[in-house]
Protein backbone atom coordinates (compact mmCIF):
# COMPACT_ATOMS: atom_id res chain seq x y z
CA UNK A 1 0.00 0.00 0.00
CA UNK A 2 2.73 2.13 0.66
CA UNK A 3 4.23 1.41 -2.55
CA UNK A 4 0.62 2.71 -4.09
CA UNK A 5 1.05 6.01 -2.46
CA UNK A 6 4.76 6.73 -3.24
CA UNK A 7 3.82 5.43 -6.81
CA UNK A 8 0.27 8.39 -6.82
CA UNK A 9 2.78 11.09 -5.49
CA UNK A 10 5.53 10.75 -8.04
CA UNK A 11 3.00 10.53 -10.74
CA UNK A 12 1.27 14.28 -9.09
CA UNK A 13 4.78 15.33 -9.22
CA UNK A 14 5.62 14.91 -12.65
CA UNK A 15 2.23 16.38 -13.81
CA UNK A 16 3.07 19.75 -11.54
CA UNK A 17 6.31 19.72 -13.77
CA UNK A 18 4.89 19.52 -17.43
CA UNK A 19 3.81 23.34 -17.52
CA UNK A 20 7.54 24.06 -17.37
CA UNK A 21 8.45 21.38 -20.08
CA UNK A 22 6.28 23.06 -22.76
CA UNK A 23 8.51 26.40 -22.79
CA UNK A 24 11.80 26.16 -25.10
CA UNK A 25 14.50 28.25 -24.76
CA UNK A 26 14.53 28.65 -21.11
CA UNK A 27 17.56 30.74 -19.63
CA UNK A 28 19.32 29.72 -16.40
CA UNK A 29 21.25 32.58 -14.40
CA UNK A 30 24.22 32.40 -16.23
CA UNK A 31 22.81 32.62 -19.57
CA UNK A 32 21.10 35.92 -18.68
CA UNK A 33 24.40 37.75 -17.44
CA UNK A 34 25.68 36.67 -21.12
CA UNK A 35 22.78 38.07 -22.60
CA UNK A 36 23.81 41.90 -21.27
CA UNK A 37 27.35 41.65 -23.13
CA UNK A 38 27.66 44.46 -25.38
CA UNK A 39 28.26 44.15 -29.16
CA UNK A 40 28.96 45.97 -32.41
CA UNK A 41 26.28 48.19 -32.68
CA UNK A 42 26.73 48.15 -36.91
CA UNK A 43 26.29 44.49 -36.70
CA UNK A 44 22.72 44.91 -35.55
CA UNK A 45 21.47 47.85 -37.72
CA UNK A 46 22.93 46.34 -41.15
CA UNK A 47 23.31 42.73 -42.54
CA UNK A 48 26.32 41.33 -42.94
CA UNK A 49 27.13 39.03 -46.16
CA UNK A 50 27.75 35.47 -45.03
CA UNK A 51 29.46 32.81 -47.29
CA UNK A 52 26.75 31.05 -49.10
CA UNK A 53 24.18 34.49 -49.52
CA UNK A 54 22.68 35.40 -52.57
CA UNK A 55 23.31 38.89 -53.38
CA UNK A 56 21.20 40.83 -55.58
CA UNK A 57 23.63 43.72 -57.68
CA UNK A 58 21.04 46.51 -59.09
CA UNK A 59 22.77 49.16 -61.43
CA UNK A 60 20.78 52.58 -60.58
CA UNK A 61 22.86 54.23 -62.88
CA UNK A 62 21.57 56.36 -66.25
CA UNK A 63 21.71 53.67 -68.66
CA UNK A 64 23.67 55.47 -70.94
CA UNK A 65 26.75 55.82 -68.45
CA UNK A 66 26.72 51.93 -68.11
CA UNK A 67 30.10 50.22 -69.63
CA UNK A 68 29.25 48.28 -72.60
CA UNK A 69 30.89 45.12 -71.21
CA UNK A 70 29.04 45.68 -68.17
CA UNK A 71 25.65 45.98 -69.87
CA UNK A 72 25.79 42.90 -71.38
CA UNK A 73 26.24 41.24 -67.78
CA UNK A 74 23.65 42.64 -66.24
CA UNK A 75 19.97 41.30 -67.02
CA UNK A 76 18.64 44.37 -69.17
CA UNK A 77 15.54 42.81 -69.58
CA UNK A 78 14.18 44.60 -66.20
CA UNK A 79 13.32 48.32 -65.92
CA UNK A 80 16.21 48.36 -63.22
CA UNK A 81 19.87 46.68 -64.87
CA UNK A 82 20.35 43.53 -61.99
CA UNK A 83 22.54 40.77 -61.65
CA UNK A 84 22.13 37.47 -58.94
CA UNK A 85 25.86 36.81 -57.30
CA UNK A 86 26.60 34.12 -54.60
CA UNK A 87 28.67 34.10 -52.24
CA UNK A 88 31.57 31.32 -52.39
CA UNK A 89 32.55 29.52 -48.85
CA UNK A 90 35.59 31.41 -49.46
CA UNK A 91 33.61 34.45 -49.16
CA UNK A 92 34.01 35.79 -52.85
CA UNK A 93 31.65 36.63 -55.39
CA UNK A 94 32.19 37.12 -59.25
CA UNK A 95 30.66 40.90 -60.16
CA UNK A 96 30.59 41.58 -63.85
CA UNK A 97 33.76 42.97 -65.43
CA UNK A 98 35.73 42.82 -62.11
CA UNK A 99 35.57 39.44 -61.49
CA UNK A 100 36.16 37.69 -58.07
CA UNK A 101 36.28 40.60 -55.12
CA UNK A 102 35.78 39.75 -51.20
CA UNK A 103 32.49 40.35 -49.87
CA UNK A 104 31.95 38.10 -46.54
CA UNK A 105 32.32 39.99 -43.45
CA UNK A 106 30.99 42.96 -44.67
CA UNK A 107 27.63 44.66 -44.73
CA UNK A 108 25.86 45.59 -47.84
CA UNK A 109 26.66 48.94 -47.38
CA UNK A 110 30.29 48.76 -47.20
CA UNK A 111 30.17 47.01 -50.37
CA UNK A 112 28.09 48.85 -52.07
CA UNK A 113 30.53 51.34 -51.68
CA UNK A 114 33.65 48.97 -53.20
CA UNK A 115 31.61 48.04 -55.94
CA UNK A 116 30.73 51.97 -56.84
CA UNK A 117 34.03 52.46 -56.57
CA UNK A 118 35.44 49.93 -59.24
CA UNK A 119 32.87 50.98 -61.58
CA UNK A 120 33.98 54.48 -60.87
CA UNK A 121 36.86 53.98 -62.79
CA UNK A 122 34.52 53.61 -65.68
CA UNK A 123 30.87 55.42 -65.12
CA UNK A 124 30.10 58.44 -64.08
CA UNK A 125 28.89 58.59 -60.75
CA UNK A 126 28.10 55.20 -60.61
CA UNK A 127 24.44 54.24 -58.44
CA UNK A 128 24.39 50.34 -57.00
CA UNK A 129 22.21 49.02 -54.85
CA UNK A 130 23.57 45.73 -53.37
CA UNK A 131 21.20 43.61 -50.90
CA UNK A 132 20.83 39.98 -49.76
CA UNK A 133 17.95 37.92 -51.16
CA UNK A 134 18.31 34.66 -49.36
CA UNK A 135 17.80 35.86 -45.48
CA UNK A 136 15.07 34.15 -43.73
CA UNK A 137 14.26 34.03 -39.90
CA UNK A 138 12.53 31.07 -38.00
CA UNK A 139 9.14 32.16 -36.05
CA UNK A 140 8.69 29.41 -33.06
CA UNK A 141 5.92 29.42 -30.47
CA UNK A 142 2.26 31.24 -29.72
CA UNK A 143 2.28 33.36 -33.08
CA UNK A 144 -0.82 32.17 -35.68
CA UNK A 145 1.81 31.62 -38.37
CA UNK A 146 4.61 29.67 -37.31
CA UNK A 147 7.66 28.81 -39.42
CA UNK A 148 10.33 30.94 -41.56
CA UNK A 149 10.20 34.17 -42.79
CA UNK A 150 12.15 35.81 -45.42
CA UNK A 151 13.38 39.14 -45.36
CA UNK A 152 12.97 40.87 -48.38
CA UNK A 153 14.95 44.06 -47.36
CA UNK A 154 17.23 45.21 -44.31
CA UNK A 155 16.24 47.07 -41.16
CA UNK A 156 12.89 44.88 -40.64
CA UNK A 157 12.41 44.62 -36.82
CA UNK A 158 11.02 42.18 -35.05
CA UNK A 159 7.62 43.89 -34.88
CA UNK A 160 7.22 43.16 -38.86
CA UNK A 161 8.16 39.74 -38.65
CA UNK A 162 5.47 38.96 -35.58
CA UNK A 163 3.31 40.89 -38.39
CA UNK A 164 4.10 38.98 -41.06
CA UNK A 165 3.46 35.74 -39.06
CA UNK A 166 -0.24 36.78 -37.95
CA UNK A 167 0.73 38.34 -34.65
CA UNK A 168 1.19 36.60 -31.31
CA UNK A 169 -1.94 34.94 -30.22
CA UNK A 170 -4.07 35.22 -26.81
CA UNK A 171 -1.84 32.18 -25.30
CA UNK A 172 1.20 34.19 -26.01
CA UNK A 173 3.42 36.21 -23.69
CA UNK A 174 4.15 40.10 -25.52
CA UNK A 175 6.12 40.66 -22.19
CA UNK A 176 8.39 37.51 -22.98
CA UNK A 177 9.57 37.46 -26.58
CA UNK A 178 12.74 35.71 -27.29
CA UNK A 179 15.54 36.30 -29.98
CA UNK A 180 18.12 33.79 -30.68
CA UNK A 181 21.09 35.39 -32.47
CA UNK A 182 24.27 34.00 -33.80
CA UNK A 183 25.98 30.64 -33.03
CA UNK A 184 23.66 28.27 -31.13
CA UNK A 185 26.59 27.15 -29.11
CA UNK A 186 27.21 30.33 -27.40
CA UNK A 187 24.40 32.36 -29.12
CA UNK A 188 23.20 36.02 -27.93
CA UNK A 189 19.80 35.87 -26.36
CA UNK A 190 17.42 38.67 -26.08
CA UNK A 191 14.18 39.02 -24.41
CA UNK A 192 11.75 41.76 -25.31
CA UNK A 193 8.98 43.20 -23.57
CA UNK A 194 6.35 44.18 -26.34
CA UNK A 195 4.23 45.72 -23.75
CA UNK A 196 6.58 48.68 -23.65
CA UNK A 197 7.51 51.18 -25.87
CA UNK A 198 11.30 50.99 -24.91
CA UNK A 199 11.36 47.82 -26.95
CA UNK A 200 10.66 49.61 -30.04
CA UNK A 201 13.92 51.45 -29.58
CA UNK A 202 15.94 48.40 -28.37
CA UNK A 203 19.50 48.14 -30.78
CA UNK A 204 18.32 44.43 -31.25
CA UNK A 205 14.95 45.17 -32.86
CA UNK A 206 16.61 44.77 -36.37
CA UNK A 207 16.57 41.17 -37.09
CA UNK A 208 19.31 39.63 -39.19
CA UNK A 209 19.59 36.59 -41.43
CA UNK A 210 19.05 33.15 -39.36
CA UNK A 211 17.43 34.94 -36.17
CA UNK A 212 14.91 32.52 -33.97
CA UNK A 213 12.03 34.21 -32.72
CA UNK A 214 10.07 32.69 -30.27
CA UNK A 215 6.88 33.48 -28.47
CA UNK A 216 6.72 31.91 -24.86
CA UNK A 217 3.05 30.64 -23.86
CA UNK A 218 1.15 32.52 -20.82
CA UNK A 219 0.55 30.92 -17.66
CA UNK A 220 -2.97 30.46 -18.66
CA UNK A 221 -2.16 28.27 -21.70
CA UNK A 222 0.52 26.07 -19.76
CA UNK A 223 -2.57 25.64 -16.73
CA UNK A 224 -4.90 24.68 -19.50
CA UNK A 225 -2.14 21.92 -20.76
CA UNK A 226 -1.59 20.34 -17.38
CA UNK A 227 -5.76 19.82 -16.69
CA UNK A 228 -5.52 17.77 -20.38
CA UNK A 229 -2.74 16.36 -19.05
CA UNK A 230 -4.51 15.29 -15.80
CA UNK A 231 -7.90 14.39 -17.47
CA UNK A 232 -6.57 11.91 -20.28
CA UNK A 233 -4.04 10.53 -17.86
CA UNK A 234 -3.78 11.51 -14.15
CA UNK A 235 -7.53 10.74 -13.22
CA UNK A 236 -8.06 7.85 -14.85
CA UNK A 237 -4.90 6.26 -13.13
CA UNK A 238 -6.58 8.09 -9.85
CA UNK A 239 -9.93 6.05 -10.37
CA UNK A 240 -8.11 2.94 -10.73
CA UNK A 241 -5.81 3.76 -7.54
CA UNK A 242 -8.53 4.80 -5.27
CA UNK A 243 -10.60 1.67 -6.37
CA UNK A 244 -7.18 -0.62 -5.24
CA UNK A 245 -7.10 0.89 -2.33
CA UNK A 246 -10.59 0.71 -1.31
CA UNK A 247 -10.33 -3.24 -2.39
CA UNK A 248 -7.15 -3.56 -0.23
CA UNK A 249 -8.84 -1.79 2.85
CA UNK A 250 -12.36 -4.09 2.73
CA UNK A 251 -9.50 -7.11 2.55
CA UNK A 252 -8.04 -6.44 5.35
CA UNK A 253 -10.91 -5.54 7.70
Amino acid sequence: MKNLIYLFAVLLFFASCSGAKNILFQIDEAARVQTDVTVDVRDNKYQVIKPGDKLLLRNLTNSTTIIRESANQFNVGSLVPQVELMVSVTGFATIPVYGEIELAGLTTIEATKIIEGLYGKEILSPVFDLSIISMRVKVLGEVARPGDIFLDREKLTIIDILSRAGGITVNGKKNNVKLIRGDLSNPIIKTFDLTKLSSLQDEFRFLQDDDIIYVEPNSALLYSENNRFFNTFLQPLTLVLNTILIIITLSNK
